[in-house]
C-alpha cells in the first residue's frame, strides 16, 4: 500500500468513528487524558484505543512516538535493536487495522479491530504460542449423546422448554447482555493449552446469566484446569495439555 493511502486509511478512521479533531500528544498522561475524553476510559486497552486514534490523525510520519507510547502503556522492554524491529511489525499492523476499520464503516465487515499486546507480534510468533495444536488427541474420544429432557438424570437440570409460534431468525446473545467479557488464556505469556476450560466457562456464565436475568459473572477457569485433572485417562481432561469442554459440563454438574 502506497504511503499517501496508508496516511488517507488512517485519517478515514478518525473522521468515520471518531469524529474528533488532530491533537498533539506529547506523553503518556496526555494520551490517558485523550483516552477518557474518547470515552475509552483509562484501562491500558482504553489507553490503546486512544493510540490507534492518535496515530491516525498525526499520520505515519510520527510511527516512533506511537510505538514508545504503546511500549510505555503494555510495560514492554526491547533492547534497541529488537525495538526497531517491534516498530516494524507495529507499524504494519496499524496500517492493516486502519484499513479493515475503514472498510467496516462502509459496511463491509461486521466488526472493527483495535490496537492490543500482540501488535507488534509476527504472526509466525502469534501461530507459535496460540495455535500450536496442544491438546489430547480429539479421535479418541467423542462428546456423549446429550440426554434428552425425558430421560436425562437430575443431576442434568434441563432447561425447560416453551411453546412459541414465532422466533427471529437469530439472536446477538452479546447485544442482550449475557455473554462475559473476552478472557486471555496466556494473561500470564505462558503457553497453556486450556482453551476448553475457557470455552466450558464461558457457556456457563452465560447459562446463569440467562437463568438468573443478572449480568454475567466471571466464573474461574483455573477451577477446571486444576481440578478436574486426569491425565491418566485419555477420555478425560488434563489441565494445560488440554481437555474437553464437554467433560468440564460433567465436572461443573457433579461438583459445582
Amino acid at each position: 500500500m502506497p504511503r499517501s493511502a496508508m496516511i488517507a486509511a488512517l485519517v478515514a478512521v478518525v473522521c468515520l468513528v471518531s469524529g474528533t479533531a488532530a491533537t498533539d500528544f506529547s506523553d503518556l498522561h496526555q494520551l490517558q487524558a485523550h483516552a477518557v475524553a474518547l470515552g475509552h476510559g483509562t484501562s491500558s486497552q482504553g489507553v490503546l484505543d486512544a493510540l490507534l486514534h492518535l496515530h491516525a490523525v498525526q499520520e505515519l510520519l510520527d510511527i516512533e512516538r506511537a510505538f514508545g507510547l504503546y511500549v510505555t502503556v503494555l510495560a514492554k522492554n526491547y533492547d534497541s535493536t529488537e525495538f526497531l524491529s517491534r516498530q516494524s511489525v507495529f507499524a504494519s499492523t496499524v496500517v492493516s487495522i486502519a484499513a479493515h476499520n475503514v472498510e467496516a464503516a462502509a459496511g463491509r465487515h461486521n466488526f472493527t479491530l483495535g490496537i492490543n499486546k500482540f501488535s507488534d507480534w509476527t504472526d509466525e510468533e502469534f501461530r507459535a504460542v496460540y495455535l500450536q495444536g496442544m491438546g489430547r488427541k480429539r479421535d479418541e474420544f467423542v462428546p456423549p449423546e446429550v440426554p434428552q429432557p425425558e430421560k436425562a438424570p437430575s443431576a442434568y437440570r434441563p432447561f425447560a422448554y416453551e411453546n412459541v409460534e414465532e422466533v427471529p431468525d437469530s439472536i446477538n446473545w452479546v447485544e442482550r447482555g449475557v455473554v462475559g467479557a473476552i478472557k486471555d488464556q496466556h494473561i500470564n505469556g505462558t503457553a497453556c493449552g486450556c482453551c476448553w476450560s475457557f470455552a466450558c466457562i464461558g457457556v456457563v456464565e452465560t447459562a446463569i446469566a440467562l437463568g438468573t436475568g443478572n449480568a454475567p459473572v466471571s466464573l474461574a477457569e483455573q477451577q477446571l484446569i486444576a481440578c478436574d485433572y486426569h491425565p491418566e485417562d485419555e477420555a478425560g481432561n488434563a489441565g494445560c495439555e488440554g481437555g474437553y469442554w464437554w467433560k468440564g459440563f460433567d465436572y461443573i454438574i457433579k461438583n459445582g
